[in-house]
């Protein structure tokens, strides 16, 4: 039986979250994800009855990793989970991005 390393794993859920950030289905994600459950496990095994007609168009290997993912269980959490975090932290980094424009007006001023 083929397995992700967590390393691996890791690297897929951060790939698949900064995905979902880009085209703008982060939240409707971070909402859905958790109560997936079960569906994210048919999804990996649609991936697998797919893989040999997605293969002309799409790397075998990543298919796979992907399949892979999907069966974990709990991978919803985690993704939602990791959307959670980076939005956070997007948030700080634009709190900062703004504080510090602020900063550079006032001394402007001085």
């Amino acid at each position: 039986m083929m397995h992700l390393t967590p390393a691996r794993r890791d690297q897929l859920v951060t790939e698949m979250a900064a995905t979902l950030q880009r085209r703008g289905w982060a939240p409707l994600a971070a909402w859905l994800l958790p109560a997936a459950g079960p569906l994210t496990w048919l999804a990996g095994q649609a991936l697998w009855l797919a893989q040999p007609a997605l293969s002309a168009w799409l790397d075998p290997a990543r298919l796979a990793d992907w399949a892979l993912l999907l069966e974990e269980p709990d991978i919803g959490g985690k993704l939602a989970l990791h959307l959670e975090q980076t939005k956070d932290e997007g948030r700080m980094t634009n709190d900062l991005r703004r504080s510090s424009s602020v900063v550079r007006r006032d001394e402007g001023r001085l």
